[in-house]
């Protein structure tokens, strides 16, 4: 009976190291993972913005071309009814 206690005793005292060695890695995995879940959400931030201004640069210069359209469809315009004039 006192060696199958004994023997118990010795199996926990030898595996138990192990098991904290374990634990210890995934305490160590967690945190690198929420380190990284943290980098990911940083990121997506960031891409957010630079989304955002990027839209915001686009629109304006589609704005622009548009005005810049149709500045130019009255320069042609005038200068047809220029030239029409010219030649009467």
């Amino acid at each position: 009976m006192k060696r199958y206690f004994l023997a118990a005793m010795l199996c926990l005292l030898i595996l138990a190291p192990a098991g904290r060695a374990q634990n210890r890695d995934i305490i160590e995995m967690k945190q690198s993972l929420a380190l990284l879940q943290g980098m990911v959400r940083e990121l997506q931030r960031n891409f957010d913005e630079k989304i955002a201004v990027m839209r915001t640069l686009v629109e304006q210069s589609t704005d622009q071309v548009a005005k810049l359209n149709n500045e130019l469809a009255a320069v042609q315009q005038s200068v047809q009814v220029t030239v029409g004039n010219a030649g009467q």
